[in-house]
């Protein structure tokens, strides 16, 4: 007997002395050089360890120095200056499972993961400790360092590093997506069956800061509860339509949106020391909010193409009907412009209760009559301003075929509808203008005056006065709302100058001086056709020294 308890002392001593042996050579760079080439050798993965350290003041834990870990035939996945490895009871049914894996000063490179493979580890915590994340990809590519994160638990599986379902709590202190720069980002939250749940996010972009909360769905559907913007300085190589289809494309559906002192800049268009609230909007459907949607919104400057909006406001509400406007301001061309209405969903009409401009000065685009015959938006049926006002403004066309400019021009107007079945016009209403002076193609005219009145069929300018070189210029004019546009022109004139209309088309005649004259004129104005071809009328000029007539016919001179 005294002999076998001596035997199994023996045995045990020896026993211990291996594990003690084994001990301190799995500490040793040696130690750990082989190891790492084991686990290499057998597994489809590539480890390499520079030394092991344990302590047996913290003896459930091990760290691992000079980390590096990958796909066979890949670059590292994961490299670490150290790896600790916390140790549980669970280790002896799962040697791959642990309580807490934290990776400190180091990189993750998501370029070096093989598709469709599972990471063979698991635990109950990945705690990252200044870590760098790269993903190269194109279009949707990122840069993360500085990053502390907390993510439990962590089961990678074939689908995804970080696993199906966890909660994280993370911090990255430098953040590059695509062309911006994010820095001090702080976020927890939570991912359940490919459904991300941000139920807190803060930093600080383009010199400014957001926080806000949002989630995204299995399918990829952007909800944002809450976002705010504040400070933001903001540059992009994207026009405005490129800019925005983000929010299209990736189906983000915003809550409610702060923001406040913003500047965006892009290359056609800019916004300066904006501040907006928004709630509810709808996107990427035609209606600008949900129902009960509020859109608040006013900034310094925006410049979009060739027009400059000085203190643009607006207020806006969506309700059962459409979208009520309550106002819509802005200081543009040296004036003030102004309105208010509703968008009516029903009908697609937007219907202005006002509309006013005040002391512009505005030259008119040169595609101004291709924009004019363009067919407007589906989500933009018709338009109607029940009451309209222009006063004390200088419009300009500078088209070198017929420029003209009226100066000090007034206006009213009353039910007019502006567009109808997708199409600009005068379809129906009433409206007055005058104007102090006024030029057509380099003929100067003093106080035109007239009033028009439109309805489905034609419409009719009648009280047209103007004076030229203080003789009086009287006339009326009808144009048809047929698809032919023809219309007919009459005016009278006394004490005017003979050659009055040789700037129009009319030559000049032997008659001198001043002289009464009547023009009698009809044609088309139809869409994408010459007006000159389609005109025939008369011109009779009386003068002392005698009557002398002009005739045209298709835009002859007979």
């Amino acid at each position: 007997m005294k002999f076998i308890g001596k035997f199994f002392l023996i045995l045990l001593l020896i026993l211990l002395l291996v594990l003690i042996t084994g001990y301190f050579l799995l500490k040793s760079a040696w130690g750990a050089a082989t190891l790492s080439r084991w686990i290499s050798d057998d597994t489809a993965y590539h480890l390499s360890i520079g030394r092991l350290h344990h302590s047996f003041s913290a003896p459930l834990e091990v760290t691992l120095d000079d980390f590096s870990f990958g796909h066979d035939g890949q670059p590292a996945l994961v490299v670490a200056e150290d790896v600790t490895l916390d140790l549980s009871l669970l280790q002896f049914s799962s040697p791959s499972h642990f309580d807490a894996i934290t990776l400190t000063n180091g990189e993750i490179n998501l370029a070096n993961i093989r598709p469709g493979t599972a990471i063979p580890l698991q635990a109950n915590h990945l705690r990252l400790n200044n870590i760098s994340i790269v993903e190269p990809g194109t279009g949707s590519g990122f840069t993360a360092r500085q990053i502390m994160a907390d993510i439990a638990p962590w089961k990678p599986d074939t689908n995804s590093l970080q696993g199906e379902q966890y909660h994280f709590r993370m911090g990255i202190g430098q953040l590059q997506l695509n062309a911006q720069s994010l820095s001090n980002i702080h976020a927890e939250g939570q991912v359940n069956s490919q459904q991300l749940t941000l139920e807190s996010l803060d930093g600080q972009a383009e010199r400014g800061s957001f926080s806000g909360s949002l989630t995204r769905d299995a399918r990829g559907h952007w909800q944002v509860q809450q976002l705010s913007l504040q400070d933001i300085r903001f540059q992009t190589d994207k026009n405005l339509p490129d800019f925005l289809a983000p929010l299209v494309r990736h189906n983000i559906r915003p809550g409610q949106i702060n923001v406040s002192h913003a500047t965006i800049v892009g290359p056609d268009w800019a916004v300066t020391d904006l501040n907006m609230q928004l709630a509810n909007p709808q996107l990427p459907a035609t209606d600008l909010l949900t129902q009960g949607g509020t859109l608040k919104f006013q900034a310094s400057e925006l410049v979009y193409g060739n027009n400059d909006f000085v203190s643009p406001q607006a207020e806006a509400e969506a309700t059962p009907e459409g979208l009520r406007i309550d106002s819509i301001s802005t200081h543009w061309k040296n004036g003030t412009v102004s309105a208010s209405g509703e968008w009516q969903r029903a009908n697609r009409q937007l219907a202005l209760n006002n509309l006013t401009f005040t002391g512009l000065e505005y030259t008119l685009p040169q595609d101004w009559r291709q924009w004019w015959m363009a067919p407007l938006p589906d989500w933009l049926d018709s338009v109607i301003v029940h009451q309209l006002a222009v006063s004390n403004s200088l419009v300009i066309d500078i088209n070198p075929a017929f420029p003209f400019q009226m100066t000090a021009l007034h206006g009213t107007g009353q039910e007019l509808l502006l567009a109808r079945n997708h199409q600009w016009g005068i379809w129906s209403g009433d409206s007055e203008w005058k104007a102090t002076e006024a030029t057509f193609n380099r003929r100067d005219i003093n106080a035109p005056w007239l009033k028009l009145h439109a309805d489905d069929r034609q419409i009719n300018i009648s009280d047209l006065k103007m004076l030229v070189d203080n003789g009086p210029l009287i006339g009326s004019a009808t144009i048809s709302q047929q698809p032919s546009r023809e219309f007919s022109l009459s005016l009278q004139g006394q004490s005017v100058p003979t050659d009055l209309f040789t700037h129009w088309g009319w030559p000049a005649t032997s008659a001198g001086g001043k002289g009464n004259v009547t023009l009698n004129l009809t044609g088309k104005l139809q869409a994408d056709q010459p007006l000159r071809p389609t005109v025939n009328g008369t011109l009779d000029q009386s003068t002392p020294a005698g009557v002398h007539q002009q005739s045209m016919q298709a835009g002859v001179i007979r």
